[in-house]
C-alpha cells in the first residue's frame, strides 16, 4: 500500500500535468482566437478588397497600351475638377492639340478611392458646354482618387464596353487616366478626444 508521501507525489504530478496541459491548450485557444479576429477584421474592411476584373485588365494590357498610344497621337488634353460643394460629379475640360474644345464626344468615366478599390463608380459623360463634360460620380471621401476617362466621337461608344466596342476609328478612342487628391477635414490636435 502506498504511503502518504507517495500519494502526495502522485497527486502533485497529476496536478502539474493537468496544469501544463491546460496552459498549452490556452495558448492554442488564444492563437486561434487571434487568427479568427484577424480574418474577420480583414474580411470586413472594404480597403482590403482586390480590384474588380484585375485579371481581365492584365490580360488585355496590350489593348489598353495601344489605346494610350493612340490617345497620345490625338494630342488631346484634359483638365479635371470636382463639382463643389457636394462633390457629386466630376467635370472634364477636353481640348485638342491646338487648344480648341473637343466637342460632341461620347464616353464613360470611372473612379474609385484608392482605399476603396472594390467600390468603383462608372458613369456616362454628358457634354454640358462645348468641350466640357460631366460624369455623375460621388467623390465625397477625401484622399486620393483614380479617375479613368474614355471618349470617342461615335455615339454608340458610350453604350458599349471596350472589349465589345469596335465602333468608330480605333485612333479616335481617347483614354485618360489620372490620380487626384481631394482635400478633407482632418482632425487637429485640439479636436482629439
Amino acid at each position: 500500500m502506498p504511503t502518504n508521501t507517495q500519494m502526495s507525489e502522485v497527486y502533485q504530478e497529476r496536478r502539474s500535468k493537468y496544469f501544463w496541459i491546460t496552459v498549452i491548450l490556452c495558448f492554442f485557444a488564444l492563437d486561434i482566437t487571434i487568427a479568427v479576429i484577424a480574418i474577420v477584421m480583414a474580411a470586413g474592411d472594404p480597403s482590403f478588397r482586390p480590384m474588380p476584373d484585375y485579371g481581365d485588365k492584365s490580360v488585355a494590357w496590350e489593348v489598353h497600351h495601344q489605346d494610350r498610344v493612340n490617345s497620345e497621337k490625338l494630342g488631346w488634353s484634359v483638365d479635371i475638377s470636382v463639382v463643389e460643394p457636394d462633390r457629386q460629379a466630376i467635370e472634364f475640360v477636353v481640348k485638342d492639340r491646338a487648344g480648341s474644345a473637343v466637342e460632341q464626344a461620347f464616353g464613360n468615366a470611372s473612379a474609385y478611392h484608392l482605399t476603396r478599390v472594390a467600390q468603383q463608380q462608372h458613369s456616362k459623360t454628358e457634354e454640358f458646354e462645348p468641350g466640357r463634360y460631366r460624369a455623375r460620380i460621388d467623390c465625397q471621401r477625401p484622399g486620393l482618387w483614380k479617375i479613368d476617362l474614355r471618349l470617342n466621337r461615335t455615339p454608340e461608344f458610350a453604350t458599349k464596353s471596350r472589349e465589345s466596342s469596335n465602333v468608330g476609328d480605333a485612333d479616335e478612342v481617347f483614354v485618360y487616366e489620372s490620380t487626384i487628391e481631394l482635400p478633407g477635414k482632418y482632425l487637429s490636435p485640439s479636436r482629439l478626444p
